[in-house]
């Protein structure tokens, strides 16, 4: 079975998989993610949004950063 805490990033950083609830992943481009090394330096966060943020969020086709305009 899947653990409790893991690490990941850098700095490794402890993450915990939280239960009880249903996680949708959004597919990024191959080669932005190895640009930007997200699998190897990115830490993990789990985020809430209301459903009606959905369709925005899946419109907007990629990862925001601090200073982006939606």
């Amino acid at each position: 079975g899947d653990e409790d805490v893991y690490l990941r990033g850098t700095p490794p950083k402890q993450y915990v998989l939280p239960k009880g609830f249903t996680a949708f992943a959004c597919k990024q481009s191959v080669a932005r993610t190895k640009t930007l090394r997200i699998m190897e330096d990115w830490h993990v966060c789990y985020h809430g949004i209301h459903p009606n943020s959905c369709a925005s969020i899946l419109e907007a086709g990629g990862l925001l950063f601090p200073g982006s305009r939606d």
